[in-house]
Formats: structure tokens, sequence, C-alpha cells
């Protein structure tokens, strides 16, 4: 990928997500209000490369390390 944006990776991933803008930004904001993201928009374009930083907080990591323990 040359450019693009993060919800045009999102809405590959979960195709079923298209044309649910609200849903999509209402759960954006809670994770981002929760502490969990550390990032602004979904919409912003950037390389392929910027899609690819890891976007989670510390606190976002270590929940992701909780719900993945076996």
């Amino acid at each position: 990928m040359l450019s693009g944006s993060l919800v045009s990776t999102l809405l590959e991933a979960y195709p079923e997500l298209r044309g649910q803008d609200e849903l999509v930004n209402l759960i954006w904001n809670d994770l981002a209000y929760a502490g969990l993201h550390s990032s602004s928009s979904l919409k912003a374009l950037m390389t392929g490369d910027g899609i690819l930083v890891p976007r989670t907080s510390r606190l976002g990591n270590e929940f992701l390390q909780f719900i993945t323990e076996k």
C-alpha cells in the first residue's frame, strides 16, 4: 500500500462495517476516551508505512496482553 487511511485499512479487515460510519466513529472515540489508543483521526491520509505504526497506548498494550493470555 502506497498511501491510505486507517479507516480504509479497518474496512478491508472488517467489510461488514462499510456504511456504518457512526458506529465506527463511536467505537474509535470510545477507545480513545478509555485511553487505549493514541491516534487522532481514522480518515487522515498517510503513507503505507505510516498506517503500520502502532497506535495503542501503554494501557492499550496491557489490555491486549490481558485478553490474549491463556
